[in-house]
């Protein structure tokens, strides 16, 4: 089985943040990109898995895309940094994965 170098690109921030993020990852190139739910504790307190639907957008989500080259994943970091890092309370890590059919990314 042959097996083909990409990056992995992980943020996990408010669901406030996901359109923008989305939209980053799309312009730079992503062909896809999925969704996670979340909960956890960090410097910003405690953010429980289930939230009443009042405060939807501040629900916990990880987004996640897999590019082709590392240049395209660390576009993505630094545009969802410097638009969103600055108050928003978000983790982002990339990530080298082997993949098997690269054509999709």
């Amino acid at each position: 089985m042959q097996t083909f170098t990409a990056t992995r690109i992980s943020i996990i921030a408010e669901r406030l943040i996901q359109d923008g993020v989305v939209r980053i990852m799309e312009e730079a190139g992503a062909t896809g990109y999925s969704f996670f739910e979340g909960g956890g504790k960090g410097g910003h307190g405690f953010h429980p898995t289930h939230r009443p639907s009042i405060v939807e957008d501040f629900a916990i989500v990880k987004i996640e895309a897999i590019v082709s080259s590392r240049a395209v994943a660390e576009q993505i970091a630094e545009q969802v940094a410097a638009a969103y890092f600055g108050d928003q309370s978000a983790v982002m890590y990339l990530h080298e994965v082997e993949v098997l059919r690269p054509e999709k990314f």
